[in-house]
């Protein structure tokens, strides 16, 4: 098994596995993201978990497999902003028969990068049943998505039974994590969740349909930009639509774990001619990352949603809300600036991964003016949360470390 690569004739230089026993485990996964039918293209979400509370992602390689019969590597995309990919789209094919070896009907293809921290702060990990958002993978289908109303892609881990990479010399999947005490990351043990694929065989347990036998609308565009910051301003383009009822639009904010609906439009039913919608939504001075998700509702009731993008701005929006200090220990002042009178204002309290844990640390309603307030914090655990200020319809939000001793 180990000569998987020796067969290529191509000589990979990786640091030999050595058998080490680590206190913390970090597991990967791929989750079907959606399709673009028009690109032929289809994208995964890969997500990590650790096995324990408060475990900070430092960096991690992405190491795989694909068979070239059925996808074909387009690139990674959409990382979380706390991590860039220091290289891009590094990939070997194998040989005539190399595919065998893990029972795909085409020959493999090895793609392998690396992503590193932005900045100070990593990801801290989900655990349970909860994972982290890592990044996108994104491929094109070798059979056309069109038509197709089942798609079964094998995405195989460089991950072997041993712990190791399927190649003789190859550490697979590896990760660190950050190290509290400063320095180089700690090392921990990886465990993988194969996508269609088990020891050594494809399978059928991820299987889904693209939804692009179905789709009744023809994008032509999908946009959302705003020049306020406080305004977006949302327009796609359609070349044909048949039997559509309406579209939906849903937004998602950086702190915010699911889609919600902002917007309603009545579509013209049946055309084929091109037809411009538009759509707008106040989204305040949010800070982060917004995304706006499509969607025809067909007028037998169904939804297949169509595209993403995200909000396209330029802003400046630190002067909005002021959270200090930070790091915080014992308390943290919050500073806002109300710009109209009878202002309502609530300031909650979520962890990093968008859920309240405080419903709510202060509510009232304020004049014209600015503000500064006290908010007590000996009563949460050390690590990193996110301070959500709700001004009038304005949203905004900060990332604050508590360290407590």
């Amino acid at each position: 098994m180990k000569s998987l690569f020796t067969t290529m004739g191509v000589a990979i230089l990786c640091t030999l596995f050595s058998t080490q026993l680590f206190s913390q485990t970090v597991s990967y996964r791929f989750v079907y993201a959606g399709a673009d039918c028009a690109a032929n293209e289809v994208c995964f979400d890969v997500e990590a978990q650790g096995d324990q509370a408060g475990l900070e992602l430092d960096e991690f390689n992405m190491r795989m497999f694909i068979d070239d019969s059925v996808l074909s590597f387009i690139d990674f995309r959409n990382p979380d902003p706390l991590y860039f990919l220091e290289t891009t789209g590094n990939t070997q094919s194998g040989v005539a028969g190399s595919g065998s070896f893990f029972g795909f009907a085409g020959e493999f293809v090895y793609i392998t990068d690396n992503y590193k921290r932005v900045g100070v702060n990593g990801l801290i990990l989900e655990t349970g049943a909860n994972w982290t958002y890592l990044f996108q993978a994104c491929f094109n289908s070798v059979a056309p998505l069109a038509g197709m109303n089942m798609m079964c892609p094998p995405l195989v881990w460089d991950h072997d039974t041993d712990g190791s990479g399927f190649a003789g010399g190859s550490d697979g999947i590896e990760s660190l994590l950050v190290n509290p005490a400063g320095g180089a990351g700690i090392s921990v043990e990886e465990a993988v969740v194969f996508y269609n694929w088990d020891y050594y065989a494809p399978t059928t347990d991820n299987c889904f349909d693209p939804n692009c036998a179905i789709l009744s609308a023809e994008l032509l565009g999908f946009s959302a930009e705003s020049e306020d910051c406080k305004t977006a301003l949302i327009e796609w383009e359609v070349a044909t639509e048949k039997n559509i009822s309406k579209y939906l639009v849903e937004r998602k904010l950086s702190y915010e774990s699911a889609y919600t609906l902002v917007d309603e439009v009545e579509a013209l039913g049946t055309s084929f001619a091109a037809i411009t919608y538009t759509s707008s939504n106040f989204i305040g001075h949010t800070s982060g990352k917004v995304l706006y998700r499509l969607a025809e509702v067909m007028e037998d009731g169904s939804i297949n949603y169509i595209n993403v993008t995200e909000l396209s701005a330029s802003c400046d929006n630190e002067l909005d809300v002021n959270v200090f200090p930070n790091p915080a220990s014992e308390y943290v002042n919050i500073r806002f600036d109300i710009e109209k009178e009878n202002s309502d204002v609530t300031i909650s309290l979520m962890d990093i991964a968008g859920k309240n844990i405080n419903q709510v640390l202060l509510t009232g309603t304020y004049g014209e003016g600015v503000y500064e307030e006290r908010i007590n914090l000996n009563a949460l655990a050390g690590g990193q949360y996110i301070i959500k200020a709700e001004i009038g319809e304005t949203v905004t939000s900060k990332i604050v470390d508590i360290i407590q001793e």
